[in-house]
């Protein structure tokens, strides 16, 4: 029953985690080639 319950957990954090790096990738990274002096940043970090 316990690896039953892991699974469907670990399913369920992996779509959530999908989905945000989906957001972030949709909306960041414009963002980020707007700003030209947050990607320098980023690039001298």
């Amino acid at each position: 029953m316990f690896p039953f319950i892991l699974s469907i957990f670990f399913t369920e954090f992996y779509t959530f985690t999908r989905d945000l790096v989906v957001i972030v990738f949709s909306t960041g990274f414009p963002m980020l080639f707007k700003n030209k002096s947050l990607k320098r940043s980023l690039y001298a970090a």
